[in-house]
């Protein structure tokens, strides 16, 4: 089992009955595949980055981070997710950078999603979506569950995703088949529109019938690269990233950079490699001051990468 999930469509409607926001229904463009890292320095605490930027720990001992989520206060929730459903896994608190983790809910199956909407966290998890809300600093006065699926329907993924700002165009990654061989094709940044198919697993980019009004992904990513977490950066990480979607790559252990640009509601990208160094990344969010959190699955390690022409590193 991969730490991501084949399960798009469930998602996409919850994440939009949350957010309220709506779509068109225009395709977007096809971009080229993903480039080789090139030019990539130290920028520190082990990881490798274009120059201008830098790395530093903002948080320790979250084994399996799988998704993240700032409140209003921004204090970064985490929510982690082993291999196996033990019913072991948990949502934890960190308060600022540096910060001891606080684990805050427990005894949860996977939990591969946070949201948090006006006072309240939703937790996507194994076939559901639970709501916390009334934080006494220790724990939720209130629980309910807002969203049942079938049983063995698979995993409930990120219902974070990423809007482009200032619009209602929802960025999402793709996790496509590993079992095609030499026709396995890449994974995929996509923007999903309402009512759009993309026919997964039957269609995976080999075009004819199965295929038909599928919309083309905005960048091919790498190929068997269990892509998961998306995060949408302006300008405010330098002229070099500019405005680009971050998506990590879990199983390659790299951090992807779609280079966007958009003409009219259409999006085209190309993909190069932005960060090395992380074992297995899954989690990325952005924070309030602009820098970059990404999550290493396997160490435990959250990273906060920003800018060095600021000083806010």
């Amino acid at each position: 089992m991969k730490p991501t999930s084949r399960l798009l469509a469930p998602i996409v409607v919850i994440m939009l009955l949350l957010a309220s926001c709506g779509g068109s229904s225009s395709s977007t463009s096809p971009s080229t595949g993903s480039a080789t890292a090139s030019a990539l320095v130290d920028i520190g605490s082990g990881i490798r980055g274009p120059s201008g930027l830098a790395a530093t720990e903002y948080a320790t001992g979250l084994t399996h981070a799988a998704a993240f989520a700032f409140d209003v206060q921004q204090r970064l929730w985490v929510a982690t997710a082993d291999y196996t459903d033990a019913g072991k896994d948990a949502v934890f608190l960190v308060t600022k950078s540096g910060a001891m983790p606080t684990r805050i809910i427990v005894a949860l199956h996977t939990p591969l999603g946070l949201l948090w909407h006006e006072s309240t966290l939703y937790v996507a998890s194994k076939e559901r979506v639970d709501a916390y809300s009334g934080f006494t600093g220790t724990a939720f006065a209130t629980h309910r569950t807002v969203v049942t699926l079938p049983t063995n329907v698979g995993e409930v993924n990120n219902i974070g995703l990423a809007y482009y700002p200032g619009t209602s165009d929802l960025f999402v990654s793709m996790d496509y088949r590993d079992d095609l061989g030499t026709s396995t094709t890449g994974d995929a940044l996509a923007v999903v529109r309402e009512g759009t198919s993309w026919k997964n697993p039957e269609c995976y980019g080999q075009g004819g019938p199965a295929c038909t009004n599928v919309a083309t992904a905005t960048a091919v990513l790498d190929k068997h690269a269990a892509v998961s977490g998306v995060a949408i950066v302006t300008d405010r990480l330098g002229t070099t990233i500019g405005y680009s979607a971050i998506v990590e790559e879990w199983a390659l252990g790299k951090v992807e950079r779609v280079a966007l640009t958009k003409t009219g509601s259409t999006y085209t990208g190309t993909a190069t490699t932005l960060l090395t160094g992380i074992k297995n990344p899954v989690a990325v969010t952005l924070a309030n001051d602009g820098s970059l959190l990404v999550g290493d699955w396997t160490t435990g390690i959250i990273y906060r990468v920003a800018t060095t022409a600021t000083g806010s590193t």
